[in-house]
C-alpha cells in the first residue's frame, strides 16, 4: 500500500514541477508582451495587480494543461489534440486578459497577444522537442560508456 502512495505522490510531485515550470515561462512571456505594450503606450509601469492576475492565470492555464489537455507543449509531435490545446488556451489568456484589461481593452494589442500566445506554445513546443533530443543522446552515451565499462565502477 505503502509503494502504491509513493508511485501516486512522485506521478502528482512531477505533474506539480511541470505546471510550475509552465507557469514561470509563460508568466515571464506574457509580462514581456506587457511591458513592451506599456513602452509602447509611453508607461513605464506594470499594475502589481495585473502582475498577479497573470500569474494566476498562468497556474490556471498551467493545470488545463497538465491535466485536461495532455500537456502538449511536451508532446512528441504536433497533431490535432496539441493545436487545440494551443488554440483554447490562447483563447482563455486573450479572454482573461480582455476581462481584466491587461491591455487597455485595445483591440489591435489583443490581437496581436492572440498571436504572441500561439506562436509562444510552438516555440516552447520546440524548444521541449529539442531539449528531449539532446537528453536522449545524453542518455545514449551514458548507456554507450556503462556498456564499455562492463557495469563497473
Amino acid at each position: 500500500m505503502f509503494t502504491n502512495f509513493k508511485e501516486k505522490f512522485k506521478i502528482w510531485l512531477s505533474a506539480e514541477v511541470m505546471i510550475e515550470y509552465k507557469a514561470c515561462i509563460y508568466f515571464g512571456c506574457i509580462l514581456t508582451f506587457a511591458c513592451l505594450y506599456y513602452l509602447c503606450q509611453g508607461t513605464f509601469y506594470v499594475k502589481i495587480v495585473h502582475l498577479f492576475e497573470i500569474m494566476m492565470t498562468a497556474y490556471f492555464v498551467g493545470y488545463l494543461q497538465v491535466y485536461f489537455f495532455h500537456n502538449f507543449d511536451e508532446a512528441e509531435q504536433l497533431d490535432v489534440h496539441c493545436i487545440w490545446g494551443a488554440i483554447l488556451c490562447t483563447g482563455i489568456y486573450t479572454i482573461v486578459s480582455l476581462l481584466l484589461n491587461w491591455f487597455e481593452r485595445n483591440l489591435i494589442a489583443q490581437i496581436f497577444f492572440a498571436g504572441y500566445m500561439l506562436l509562444l506554445f510552438f516555440c516552447i513546443y520546440l524548444i521541449n522537442k529539442a531539449k528531449r533530443m539532446v537528453d536522449t543522446e545524453k542518455l545514449n552515451g551514458m548507456l554507450t560508456e556503462f556498456k564499455k565499462g562492463g557495469g563497473e565502477d
